[in-house]
């Protein structure tokens, strides 16, 4: 940068002899023209202090003159010889927004960008120089080479990445392309080859045909063929420990579809997997470290929610897809734009069962019963939320403590208004009635009234529902369940399938419909490739592998490229299920289960 200002500073003096030449062709007032020379006179014997205050002086008289103008320029110009960087910053600035026109427009605001860089502001005066280069356009040849040649040293050599970002925002069109064109370069330079054609490429869609143009297409030319030849898979789960099984799990899923890619004849794709001890901090350091050694195109994983947050804000710092197969917990997508998730949380589970309890089972009326925490409440309320909006109505909710075991309170509290209801019916009734009637035709006592709930939403864990589930008819309620969360299919299935019959839930990660067609490749596949029975998780991981190929296979090879494929992803069919992203990044095509008895039936 040096040599160039010497050069900068060397051509001002040109500018100086330039300025006075035309004097003697105007016409003003002899006291504006004795008091301009006077001043100049100053100037060229170097008292830049004096010169200063009497070009400043001058300005009121020579307003209105053909003077003015190079009096405001010269205030400058003594600043900036003074060495008073900021003034002299302010003052040519304000020169050229008086007189955008003025042939000396460009060469003020080289000096504004000189100014700016000596004050130590560095993105100022890049902006400056760039500035001053369009100006001077193809008029003004010297100017114009002296300011790109400074603001070439200081993009590939002063700024960091996030002053060149700031830059980049700022300037805008075809002239922002000299700045994209030197962070791809050093992007490049560093070996950062994917993150160097995302911005190329950004830049050619963007910024307009421009000087550096076919520069950013040669650029991008040369990238994509260097990046085609080595792409990479990052995979993040606990290959060791407690979670191994399910670590390995993930793991040999993307390994599959992989591998199935690649017998196609499809690019060669690596896998990097790095265990991640289904600890956040583990994971976060492997994901950082991962992504600055191998450049991964995306990175599919953690397992666990709680692992999945730190590494979703590491791979937004670094701007790589993350999808993750396992993660459910409420609001994980929402963390970033490159983050997807493939396990749909509470709440969009819940909404589902609203939607098709009204919409496909009609029905108009609803309770809840759910645990008072965050996910409980979240999940009800949600619920709620979508059956009002759908014209039905919520009838009573109740919420419950950890290690509830008797759950009386909280059903006669949802079962009241249901039986104030049928207090007003009981005089119409007739000894068929069994709401009120025992089968030997002996009436009931009140309490004893059975309420029927249309649509009972339990969103509630495993543990609790041994005892909800039992309890409901025990306190003389007929219900159609709605559940989700803790409804692991493989306990209920154990459970008086008179207490299941029609229930409609949300199935757990666990389950998979073995009717499904593409659930039997998929485990036949699995079975010969690794030599056991494949879990839901696997195909959960091998879905997001396939999610990533088929936008290498369209020819998508960087994370951004990646992300905005994912983002526009709808109804994918894979062994998991179906997958369709929302404007968050998570997926909302869940899956319904009904129960014929204990017997799980896939509705949707």
């Amino acid at each position: 940068m040096s040599n160039s200002l010497k050069g900068i500073l060397r051509f001002s003096a040109a500018i100086i002899v330039f300025a006075a030449g035309p004097l003697t062709g105007w016409v003003d007032p002899s006291f504006v023209e004795s008091s301009f020379k006077s001043a100049l006179e100053t100037y060229r014997k170097a008292n830049y202090n004096q010169a200063h205050e009497s070009f400043t002086t001058l300005l009121m008289d020579s307003r209105g003159t053909g003077y003015y103008s190079m009096t405001r320029f010269m205030v400058a110009l003594s600043s900036y010889r003074e060495g008073r960087w900021e003034p002299a910053a302010r003052e040519f600035a304000d020169f050229v927004k008086s007189f955008p026109e003025s042939e000396f427009a460009s060469t003020a605001k080289l000096y504004q960008g000189n100014a700016l860089f000596f004050s130590g502001d560095l993105v100022g005066a890049a902006e400056a120089f760039l500035a001053s280069a369009k100006t001077a356009g193809v008029t003004n040849p010297e100017v114009h080479t002296n300011a790109m040649t400074s603001a070439a040293n200081l993009l590939w050599g002063y700024l960091t990445d996030d002053q060149m970002a700031l830059l980049s925002g700022r300037i805008e069109g075809v002239s922002g392309q000299i700045v994209d064109f030197y962070r791809v370069k050093r992007f490049q330079h560093r070996g950062e080859n994917r993150r160097a054609l995302e911005l190329c490429n950004r830049s050619l869609e963007s910024r307009g045909t421009g000087e550096f143009t076919d520069s950013l297409r040669a650029l991008s030319n040369s990238l994509s063929s260097s990046i085609s030849g080595k792409i990479t898979i990052l995979v993040l789960a606990p290959t060791e420990g407690r979670y191994a099984e399910f670590g390995l799990a993930i793991a040999n899923g993307v390994r599959m579809a992989v591998e199935k890619n690649s017998r196609d004849g499809k690019k060669n794709i690596s896998i990097v997997v790095e265990n991640t001890s289904a600890d956040p901090l583990v994971a976060t350091y492997a994901c950082k470290s991962a992504i600055a050694k191998h450049a991964p195109i995306a990175v599919i994983g953690p397992l666990l929610s709680e692992v999945a947050v730190p590494v979703a804000i590491c791979c937004d710092q670094e701007r790589v897809p993350l999808i993750m197969p396992t993660a459910s917990k409420e609001g994980l997508a929402g963390i970033s734009p490159f983050t997807f998730q493939l396990s749909a949380p509470p709440s969009v589970g819940a909404k589902t069962l609203a939607r098709f309890a009204v919409d496909s089972l009609g029905l108009t009326r609803f309770s809840a019963l759910a645990p008072d925490d965050a996910v409980g409440r979240k999940a009800v309320d949600t619920f709620a939320k979508e059956v009002e909006a759908l014209g039905a109505k919520m009838s009573g909710v109740a919420y419950y403590s950890s290690g509830t075991i008797d759950f009386s309170e909280q059903l006669k509290s949802i079962r009241k208004p249901y039986w104030e209801e049928a207090r007003r019916s009981f005089p119409y009734a007739d000894s068929t009635d069994s709401r009120f009637y025992k089968p030997d035709r002996s009436v009931r006592n009140e309490d004893e009234w059975i309420v029927e709930i249309p649509g009972f939403f339990i969103p509630a864990y495993s543990e609790d529902l041994v005892n909800i589930l039992p309890q409901v008819p025990f306190n003389y309620i007929r219900a159609r369940f709605l559940g989700e969360n803790g409804w692991i299919i493989n306990q209920l299935k154990t459970m008086n399938g008179a207490l299941l019959d029609s229930s409609i839930i949300v199935p757990d990660d666990f389950w998979v419909d073995e009717s499904s067609t593409m659930w039997t490749a998929f485990s036949n596949e699995y079975r010969k490739s690794f030599g056991a029975a494949p879990t839901r998780i696997a195909a959960l991981a091998y879905d997001c592998a396939k999610l990533v190929l088929t936008g290498i296979d369209k020819g998508l090879i960087t994370p951004e490229q990646q992300r905005d494929f994912l983002s526009a992803t709808r109804n994918f069919v894979g062994p998991s299920g179906k997958i369709t992203f929302d404007e968050f990044g998570t997926n909302v095509d869940v899956s319904l289960v009904r129960f014929n008895g204990n017997k799980p039936e896939k509705i949707r």
